[in-house]
């Protein structure tokens, strides 16, 4: 529930892709059932206060490739109504050095107002808690 975690203090969201917002692998489209809650989170914290951090898209493997999977999804994201955006970074979740190439560039952003979510605890929810997030939310993977 965004509007619960808006009242606790958080500002910002950090979504992970696959598995939580894609099926696997799967750039071309978001999954229908992910489209309402995009959308209330941008309405929640505002469309420059969400953000996708992959350790696919818009990592250093994608960047060899122009960002190719990172433009992908965003085009994705805005068949959807949305806006959000994919973030270029060179390290993985859960490396805690991401978090000055996901947040740090970003004005406003505040790890402590900060949640992430996503679909491994291993990777999104150690990272997570490794940077100091306001909270992790684990959610059950697509597939």
């Amino acid at each position: 529930d965004f509007a619960h975690l808006h009242a606790r203090g958080a500002r910002r969201i950090l979504i992970d892709a696959d598995n939580t917002l894609t099926l696997h692998g799967d750039v071309t489209r978001i999954d229908a059932s992910c489209v309402p809650a995009l959308h209330r989170a941008e309405n929640t914290f505002g469309k420059n206060n969400v953000a996708v951090v992959s350790n696919g898209a818009g990592s250093l493997a994608d960047s060899t490739n122009n960002y190719y999977k990172a433009k992908t999804l965003e085009n994705a994201i805005r068949k959807c109504g949305c806006s959000t955006r994919v973030v270029r970074h060179r390290s993985r979740k859960p490396d805690p050095f991401l978090l000055r190439t996901a947040v740090a560039p970003y004005d406003g952003w505040h790890v402590p107002t900060t949640v992430v979510i996503g679909d491994r605890v291993a990777t999104d929810v150690v990272w997570g808690n490794q940077i100091g997030a306001l909270a992790t939310i684990l959610v059950k993977p697509l597939c």
